[in-house]
């Protein structure tokens, strides 16, 4: 029973951090999305915040 306790407490940080890097993600996939609405001729800056 001790076992199962911590597999599932790992199992719950693993998908804490999963959750963590998608959200992560998706907000810079947002900024992305916004700045080619705003300025899209604007090819550098776009790129630019890619390699940042």
């Amino acid at each position: 029973m001790k076992m199962y306790g911590v597999s599932i407490k790992d199992k719950r940080a693993e998908i804490k951090k999963f959750n963590t890097v998608r959200n992560k993600e998706i907000k810079e996939l947002q900024k992305l999305e916004k700045l080619r609405h705003r300025s899209p001729s604007d090819r550098q800056m776009i790129v630019s915040f890619l390699i940042a």
